[in-house]
């Protein structure tokens, strides 16, 4: 079996400069947990929802809701994604895609052809 078989083609992606605010709304309306990070239509990140989460300042902070909604809106999703993440071809046996998550800690592969995202495939 192919990745291709099992991958999503339906993928939101965002842009670099897309801030962890917009990001989170962004999964949040589309019910995802991780979002492909492009700029001039190459792949050269990966955000998750809990980079974001980690991202998000912690309840015990002294900062009110105004600053903290200032502060998140300049950050972009450029300062906390992983960059260059592992991509898989569509073409590769899934089993090349579950050896690279057991190698790696990771569960999901941006699926790229041509220098373009195809697709995602998670948690296998």
């Amino acid at each position: 079996m192919k990745v291709r078989d099992f991958m999503e083609t339906d993928v939101i992606s965002i842009e670099t400069k897309t801030s962890i605010m917009e990001a989170q709304n962004i999964m949040w309306e589309k019910n995802v947990k991780r979002l492909p990070v492009m700029k001039k239509g190459k792949l050269i990140g990966l955000v998750t929802k809990h980079m974001l989460l980690e991202a998000s300042p912690s309840s015990a902070t002294s900062l009110s809701v105004f600053e903290l909604n200032y502060l998140l809106s300049k950050m972009t999703v450029d300062d906390i994604m992983v960059k260059d993440p592992i991509a898989i071809s569509p073409d590769d046996p899934v089993e090349a895609a579950i050896w690279l998550g057991k190698k790696h800690g990771i569960s999901t592969f941006p699926v790229v052809g041509d220098g373009k995202l195809l697709g995602i495939i998670t948690e296998l």
